[in-house]
């Protein structure tokens, strides 16, 4: 986030993040956050993860515990995501989660334009219990 300073002026100033951006703690240490955008039937999801927790199997919980607070707050239709194309790791774990690819598109972002996949996912709502981390 710090290589796009009109994204990280939004996610550090309070009135620009309103009640759509949450953190991501694992007991009581920060690990990530989300930024949750309802729409009607559908959340558009934005996330991040601190890069020193990334390639060490830490994604599908980090995803399930988003996934489950989407579910349980805004019990949407569709859940949509846009991750670099570049990204194949979180493009697995987004595959792998049920998410399916939709478009391809440029976005102007971290001081360059690049290729953007759009991925959805249409949510299967059960009683599984909640994951380990906490979002608040």
């Amino acid at each position: 986030m710090p290589n796009d300073v009109d994204d990280l002026a939004e996610f550090l100033n309070p009135e620009e993040r309103t009640e759509h951006y949450f953190a991501v703690l694992n007991r009581d240490e920060l690990i990530g956050y989300y930024v949750f955008e309802p729409n009607a039937d559908v959340v558009d999801v934005g996330l991040g993860m601190r890069s020193d927790l990334t390639g060490r199997g830490n994604g599908v919980a980090f995803l399930e515990a988003g996934l489950a607070f989407i579910m349980d707050r805004f019990a949407p239709k569709q859940i949509e995501l846009a991750v670099a194309t570049f990204n194949e790791r979180a493009i697995r774990l987004y595959t792998k989660s049920g998410f399916l690819p939709v478009e391809r598109f440029q976005q102007a972002t971290n001081g360059g334009s690049y290729e953007f996949l759009k991925m959805r996912l249409q949510p299967i709502y059960s009683t599984k219990p909640f994951p380990k981390y906490v979002i608040r």
